[in-house]
């Protein structure tokens, strides 16, 4: 099984130590496996045990499970299937249960005020719902601006989100209303983009609306990283969770673990091999660690998908100096300067 299927499979593990999910889980804790505590193909996919297999395992045995509190109790207001439950499975490593259950419930009261506009409100545009969950979160005092920190669940306590961050509210409540939103990644950011089958398409970042052009502009994106479907692409789950681990592994690398930074980067690349950003946090979590020839051929990489990266070009830099390649260094460093120097004039 993967180290990381599914928020629930995640918290499986962490409330039967040892259990073989790839056979199912003994919720009644009997020393049996009875047929309904059995995983099983049920998605009828050929594969036992992915996303969709625990989802349907989790619908079968809801009353059992939510019994068996955490994260499955809290998040009872959301489908299974909501990428949220994920995120905070993921980040729950990091903080303590009190946090992830706050975050729940600070959700929770964002969809329910969502849901009481959207009520009071007739014909409204894809645009127009959208705004409303931008405004449910400032009108409960949640400031929009950039954020340190890459923990969702450290900004939502705060109560500031930055775009990445509060996409991913409106993600997890358009999910719930059953709106066609995906997350949508540029170079270190994120955003909201409704894509409909009647071909209304439109994306979304703190209220506001920019098309595709407005991104490649501001990030210096190239056609190289449009083709190889490294950014500006509606995520899938595993997209989503491979974001959800590289954010994880920054925020392991700026508290110093470098080893679980690199792990959740292996992960998240394991899922989503053409995720740039992902690459180059790995890399240099390997600088840190003294491999810098594993760093320059994550850099490398990196580069190769998203040649416009100016702190990939810096973080080889770095790499190739303590190498004693100082020709090569100055030669990143260079290139460094001057793509900053593009993304600042832009």
């Amino acid at each position: 099984m993967p180290k990381y299927v599914s928020w629930i499979t995640s918290e499986l593990a962490r409330q039967f130590p040892g259990a073989d999910l790839t056979q199912g889980v003994d919720l009644n804790r009997d020393g049996k496996l009875k047929k309904s505590e059995r995983i099983c193909d049920f998605d009828k996919n050929g594969v036992v045990g992915d996303w969709g297999d625990w989802r349907v395992f989790l619908k079968k045995n809801e009353t059992q499970i939510r019994f068996l509190g955490g994260i499955f109790k809290w998040s009872a207001p959301f489908k299974p299937d909501n990428p949220i439950n994920d995120l905070l499975a993921i980040e729950s490593e990091m903080v303590s249960p009190a946090a992830v259950q706050s975050a729940y419930e600070k959700l929770a009261d964002i969809l329910s005020k969502v849901k009481e506009r959207l009520a009071k409100s007739d014909n409204l545009t894809p645009q127009e719902r959208l705004k409303i969950v931008y405004d449910v979160m400032r009108s409960m005092g949640i400031r929009l601006k950039q954020q340190d920190s890459e923990l969702f669940i450290e900004n939502l306590k705060t109560n500031t989100l930055d775009c990445d961050t509060s996409s991913l509210v409106v993600l997890a409540v358009a999910h719930e209303m059953g709106w066609p939103v995906y997350l949508v990644t540029a170079p270190r950011h994120a955003f909201v983009r409704w894509d409909d089958r009647t071909g209304t398409r439109f994306n979304m970042d703190n209220g506001e609306t920019h098309p595709d052009s407005f991104y490649i502009t501001k990030y210096n994106i190239l056609d190289v990283s449009l083709k190889k479907g490294c950014y500006l692409i509606n995520s899938d789950d595993k997209k989503y969770l491979s974001f959800f681990l590289t954010n994880r592994g920054y925020a392991k690398f700026g508290l110093g673990d470098y080893r679980g930074a690199i792990k959740d980067c292996d992960e998240a690349l394991r899922l989503n091999p053409n995720y740039p950003d992902a690459y180059n946090n790995r890399g240099a979590a390997k600088s840190e660690l003294g491999d810098y020839k594993g760093a320059i051929k994550d850099h490398d990489e990196a580069l190769r998908l998203n040649p416009n990266d100016p702190a990939d070009y810096n973080n080889r830099s770095n790499a190739k100096k303590k190498l004693g390649d100082y020709k090569g260094a100055d030669e990143d460093f260079k290139m460094s300067e001057r793509l900053q120097f593009k993304l600042r004039d832009e």
